[in-house]
């Protein structure tokens, strides 16, 4: 499940690994692939899922002792928390749906605002944010990489980034150099910087950043901050090893850290002196569910 929320994995992938064994259980089984289906997209697909175990399980349960149905019951609840959610606020819960992008060649990179309520998506003519609303898109603003063109680099896939009010978009193409627009209604950008990062980093004490394009990689960048928006947050792959970089938007102010990546390490095992007071609560919680559902 967490390489597919963070991306490692495609829905198709996660769907097709479940599938054999998870979906199958049932109850357990049918909620989950209804509550992933909604949230992939596939809203009405879930929901008719949702509908059809809501109204077998109540039968079922008419004629079924209650202590041995328990379990099926608390099911049963959080499968109508969950519909009665999503068929009251359908605009959030939308259906996916397919757009002509009209870029003029393949799209390298999508990403959505925090919020999303924008969207941007880039290939090696332009870079376009869309605003989402209720299910629908429309193009606001078009970026040409023209205005970027002494800076590309033809062996890196471009990408960007836009924040939560669609004033601010980061584009990517090459040479360790990232571009801030200052967005506008009505078509209107202004590019405000260019963020040299090998330059800002060595200004700021980093003299070790040894980046080597053959060797080394910039894997994702997001604006953080919320809707002040004010870092460029810049993931980073140097020598073998996960870094990330912060930039501060308002005077380029860079650091460069080490990014410690998720692990499959199951919770139980962390060792007590190793926790941390939220891990504990974690972990407590972790055992309370465990036995409410044996």
């Amino acid at each position: 499940m967490h390489r597919w929320s963070t991306g490692r994995i495609s829905d198709a992938q996660l769907v097709a690994e479940m599938e054999e064994f998870v979906f199958s259980v049932p109850g357990k089984g049918q909620t989950l692939q209804a509550f992933l289906l909604i949230s992939m997209g596939e809203r009405e697909q879930g929901m008719a899922i949702l509908k059809q175990f809501i109204a077998a399980t109540e039968i079922s349960l008419k004629n079924t002792n209650r202590l041995q149905s328990l379990k099926v019951r608390k099911q049963l609840k959080q499968a109508h928390e969950v519909f009665n959610v999503v068929q009251l606020n359908k605009n959030q819960f939308f259906n996916n749906v397919n757009f002509k992008h009209d870029h003029e060649s393949r799209v390298h990179h999508l990403s959505f605002a925090d919020n999303s309520s924008f969207l941007v998506s880039i290939c090696t003519q332009d870079c376009r944010i869309w605003k989402v609303l209720n299910n629908l898109l429309g193009c606001v603003i078009t970026i040409p990489a023209t205005l970027d063109e002494e800076h590309k680099e033809e062996r890196v896939l471009p990408m960007a980034v836009v924040n939560n009010k669609c004033t601010i978009a980061a584009i990517y193409r090459g040479k360790l150099m990232f571009q801030i627009y200052e967005l506008r209604e009505q078509e209107t950008f202004r590019k405000k910087e260019t963020i040299n990062l090998r330059r800002e980093l060595i200004a700021n004490g980093v003299n070790n950043f040894d980046f080597t394009p053959s060797r080394d990689t910039i894997r994702k960048i997001r604006l953080i901050g919320g809707d002040s928006c004010t870092h460029l947050r810049i993931y980073i792959t140097l020598n073998g090893e996960d870094m990330v970089s912060n930039v501060k938007l308002s005077d380029s102010v860079s650091d460069l850290a080490p990014y410690t990546a998720y692990s499959d390490e199951p919770i139980f095992n962390v060792a007590s002196e190793d926790m941390s007071p939220q891990i504990r609560i974690r972990q407590d919680n972790m055992k309370t569910l465990i036995e409410q559902q044996n």
